[in-house]
């Protein structure tokens, strides 16, 4: 799962507490440190801009997965209004 704009990762911390396998992701180093600090949990986190992942290396099941999440994010960007 990804917690894109995870910041101090309350979300994400949550899930990874119930078993899940979450991914997060800021561009804030600084709300990065404060998760790992507060987590119980290693979370696999990375400091990136959300919209740098969006251009993803082609040829891996991940990027597949980001290419449809793009689309899917771009949909009400899209939208007039």
């Amino acid at each position: 799962m990804l917690d894109a704009g995870c910041g101090a990762s309350a979300h994400a911390g949550a899930l990874v507490e119930r078993g899940a396998q979450v991914t997060g992701i800021d561009s804030s180093a600084g709300l990065l440190a404060i998760a790992a600090q507060r987590l119980a949990q290693p979370l696999d986190s990375q400091r990136a801009d959300f919209r740098d992942l969006l251009l993803a290396r082609s040829g891996t099941s991940k990027d597949a997965e980001l290419l449809v999440l793009r689309q899917e994010v771009a949909k009400p960007l899209a939208a007039p209004g």
